[in-house]
């Protein structure tokens, strides 16, 4: 933004030395009606130099206004953002705090600042990110899979030689 602001001054500087050049030729004497033309276009050239400058430095300024919302949304997230061990996967204090529990990608947030909600696998206690192929599990699927193998182990008890099943 400062080399924009420094060529619109360059703009207006030069523009303004122009302007003094006609104005002492015309303390000499009349001057020639194409001289005072050319004169003019070259001011003109100046200002419009001067409104490029100052619509460059006003599109440089909005994309640095952007940049810092961008940043202070992204801190404003970080803060809110907790570690959950059991998993590993993030999720938000504020919404924990509302009784909500959304799991958000550890991946995405660590490559892109992205807070990018984790869906319920067809388990229960597993999460996958929509983007990603790790699957996040945790102690609810560990304790699921432990009775679903101890069913299991049953029912094969059941079909086995000398089993119960009759």
């Amino acid at each position: 933004m400062i080399a924009e602001i420094a060529a619109g001054i360059t703009s207006i500087k030069n523009a303004l030395a122009v302007a003094q050049t006609l104005r002492d030729q015309a303390k000499l004497g009349p001057v020639a009606p194409d001289i005072v033309t050319e004169r003019l276009l070259l001011i003109h050239d100046h200002m419009l130099d001067l409104r490029q400058a100052l619509l460059d430095a006003a599109e440089r300024e909005q994309k640095l206004i952007e940049k810092i919302a961008t940043y202070d949304q992204s801190k404003e997230i970080q803060a809110d953002l907790d570690w959950e061990p059991d998993g590993g996967y993030y999720f938000r204090k504020s919404e924990r705090a509302a009784g909500k529990m959304i799991p958000y990608c550890p991946i995405c947030w660590h490559a892109a600042s992205n807070t990018i909600p984790m869906a319920n696998h067809k388990y229960p206690g597993v999460f996958k990110c929509g983007l990603h192929e790790p699957l996040y599990t945790t102690k609810v699927f560990e304790e699921w899979q432990n009775k679903q193998d101890a069913a299991r182990r049953r029912n094969i008890g059941r079909f086995a030689p000398g089993g119960s099943y009759t």
